[in-house]
């Protein structure tokens, strides 16, 4: 059995989880995500725990079943905390900028890129190269 899906995945105050067949849903503060599961794995809610467990002794069955609950916890991980990229320049020459939309970045005056959106997904430049 594989080590990662030995470990439950705990679910915390306020999320819900449906199991449907092979469709797994979890709803949280932060939304719904929803999942289908390999046929080789099989899912059961335990109390305040999912578990994923491989249904034959497969090497194929034994790793889908640690794909899935590193899934399934990522998935609650999303609802509840929401997903967080972070993005760190590192060396000499380096120069960004924020205007409401856009991101600019300029490495040595010879590489331009302009990210637009910065504003719909909440980034923002730190002190020194941290874009987040």
């Amino acid at each position: 059995m594989s080590r990662i899906a030995n470990a439950p995945v705990e679910i915390p105050a306020g999320v819900e989880v449906a199991l449907n067949g092979s469709e797994v849903s979890i709803k949280g503060t932060k939304g719904t995500l929803t999942r289908n599961i390999h046929n080789d794995v099989e899912v059961t809610q335990e109390g305040t725990s999912l578990k994923s467990s491989a249904v034959n002794n497969a090497k194929q069955s034994i790793a889908q079943a640690g794909t899935t609950r590193a899934l399934l916890s990522n998935m609650v991980l999303g609802v509840t905390q929401g997903f967080e990229k972070k993005l760190t320049l590192v060396g000499v020459g380096l120069r960004q900028q924020q205007a409401r939309k856009l991101i600019s970045c300029n490495v040595f005056e010879v590489l331009h890129m302009d990210c637009l959106g910065a504003e719909l997904i909440g980034s923002q430049i730190r002190w020194g190269a941290d874009i987040s």
